[in-house]
């Protein structure tokens, strides 16, 4: 059976909220429905000549609605992972990269591949995600953040 061989990119995308007198980390997480109904990062395919960041803040705008002006990407932090599936008879091998950025903002517009989206702490972002490498690339991305001092 034939292998497709795909790259998609995306980010952690996180920002600081005050809540009940505590500035937090809120991390955002995304309800996908197509395929296997999960939740998941802003991340999407790579096009023809595009860069890993392009397609990051492409993947970003279409899904999230936020901009290059909303994000801050933080310098330093790219995770990878990758993973096999089948879908519709077909093998795929995937690579997946994060970056990692801080929004400016909480309000998002969600594209018609979503079902919902929160802004979660970190241990309740950790129990969204049901794959394991999903769960490893914020624990990644939040071990990184203390490091800096966020």
């Amino acid at each position: 059976m034939k292998t497709i061989r795909e790259k998609s990119v995306g980010a952690v995308i996180f920002r600081r909220a005050k809540i009940g007198g505590t500035q937090k980390i809120l991390y955002l997480v995304l309800h996908y429905h197509m395929h296997d109904n999960y939740w998941e990062f802003p991340r999407g395919g790579v096009e023809k000549d595009e860069s890993e960041t392009q397609t990051a803040l492409r993947e970003i705008w279409e899904e999230t609605g936020l901009k290059e002006s909303d994000l801050k990407f933080v310098e330093g932090f790219r995770a990878a992972m990758h993973y096999f599936y089948t879908l519709g008879g077909t093998h795929r091998s995937k690579d997946a990269v994060y970056f990692l950025a801080e929004s400016k903002t909480g309000e998002i517009k969600l594209s018609a591949e979503h079902l919902e989206f929160k802004w979660l702490d970190y241990d309740e972002a950790l129990k969204m995600f049901k794959f394991e490498n999903a769960r490893d690339v914020l624990k990644s991305a939040h071990d990184f953040l203390a490091a800096k001092g966020f």
